[in-house]
């Protein structure tokens, strides 16, 4: 006999082996899980691994319902950027309603919440249902490329026009943002670009990511060694490790620091265009490439390092943000996206968008600083210990039991107008 209250939870990718959205979603899952008894209507890419992680765990209090997609959609699924994937995710999302109506006539419902995708594109159709409803945290909601962006490939602001005109006009992103009674945002920067497109918010702001506990405890190097920044990401322009590279350049040669640069192979197509900007800069001595390597290899470069050093433009919340903040390693960044809300003053700093010239010499005086200053140093990386706490996944299933309440409370506010 189920005790605990019964959810159901839309979540088209989820897997305990995986990282991303896969990884991401299972850990919210489990987070969610302590407080309710979640009906979980999933794809069925991960269908062994999933099954295999919920008997591991004896999560006897999540039963899972698999909708099909046909392989071609999950190719185009884990194919990022295929836009054809969003035909047949919008018939998987439609079948995940009937799905959803299927359970509801047999068990007693009190919350239906839409998880993922992340992004605003597909929002699903659960607000149809006649239940309170969640959608979110939602993402994808691209900002105005920053001032610095004056070199943004096509790619990069068509993608944001596209964005714009699916938010105004498109009606089951519409009806989504008007039906489900409660919204998660990843970002508060989404606030003002729903706010000005569809005059709709403000929204509660829920990062997508989080971390696991963690209990280590970072060990204070000699300021003789050598200053260890590390920088983690993908060949994707977005990502912007040009920013790095010439921040590094404007520093004087002699001091001891070094650039680890995690995430792009030698071999891939993009790796010859940084090595001649570094080698243009004259700065390969100042520089160590890692490549691809394992979390576990990431996380122990965040033990070892001294300054994380993140020059994305464009992101709703990077996990591996908060995998450095996890590992006692202190942030610096721009101003924006999911990055202004999870690096707080405390554990970071964050400059400001500006033209790109004016951007290099903001990262480069605050990385000297930082280097000149181990105190302060070492006093944002004790402020970690505490702050993480805010951003592991138990804690988030605990504001979800608030965030839960609020769309019930929403859903019976509207039922009695």
């Amino acid at each position: 006999m189920i005790k605990k209250k019964q959810i159901i939870i839309s979540a088209y990718t989820v897997c305990p082996e995986r990282g991303s959205e896969s990884g991401l979603s299972w850990n919210w899952i489990i987070g969610i899980s302590k407080y309710y008894y979640i009906h979980l209507i999933t794809s069925t890419e991960y269908k062994n691994q999933l099954e295999k992680g919920i008997s591991q765990n004896n999560l006897n209090n999540i039963k899972v319902y698999f909708n099909e997609i046909g392989k071609k959609a999950t190719i185009m699924g884990k194919n990022q950027g295929d836009w054809r994937f969003y035909f047949y995710y919008n018939r998987w999302q439609k079948k995940t309603f009937k799905i959803a109506q299927n359970i509801c006539k047999s068990n007693d419902i009190i919350l239906a919440h839409q998880l993922n995708m992340i992004g605003f594109r597909e929002p699903g159709y659960l607000w149809k249902l006649k239940l309170p409803t969640l959608w979110g945290p939602i993402g994808g909601l691209d900002i105005d490329p920053p001032k610095l962006d004056e070199i943004s490939n096509f790619k990069h602001r068509l993608r944001y026009k596209l964005s714009k005109i699916q938010l105004k006009y498109f009606p089951n992103i519409l009806n989504a943002f008007k039906k489900f009674n409660k919204i998660l945002i990843a970002a508060s920067d989404y606030n003002s670009i729903i706010k000005r497109e569809i005059s709709m918010g403000p929204f509660t702001v829920e990062s997508d990511t989080g971390v696991l506990p963690k209990s280590n405890k970072k060990i204070k190097k000699d300021d003789k060694e050598i200053f260890q920044i590390l920088w983690v990401g993908k060949d994707v322009y977005r990502k912007r490790l040009d920013l790095a590279l010439r921040s590094i350049s404007k520093l004087d040669k002699s001091l001891k620091i070094k650039l680890v640069i995690v995430g792009i192979e030698k071999k891939s197509s993009g790796y010859k265009k940084y090595e001649d900007i570094i080698n243009m800069l004259n700065i390969s001595d100042k520089i160590t490439w890692k490549g691809m390597v394992t979390n576990s290899e990431v996380n122990n470069l965040m033990l070892e390092s001294d300054l994380f050093l993140f020059t994305s433009i464009s992101e709703a919340a990077s996990t591996v943000v908060m995998e450095a903040i996890n590992n006692q390693l202190p942030v610096l960044c721009f101003d924006l996206c999911g990055m202004k809300d999870i690096v707080i003053q405390d554990v970071g700093i964050k400059i400001t968008p500006n033209e790109t010239n004016q951007s290099i010499k903001d990262f480069s005086n605050s990385i000297l600083h930082l280097y000149n200053d181990r105190d302060l140093l070492n006093k944002f990386s004790e402020n970690c210990i505490t702050y993480r706490e805010q951003l592991t996944y138990p804690n988030k299933g605990i504001r979800m039991l608030k965030y839960y309440e609020e769309a019930i409370n929403n859903f019976q506010k509207n039922k009695n107008v």
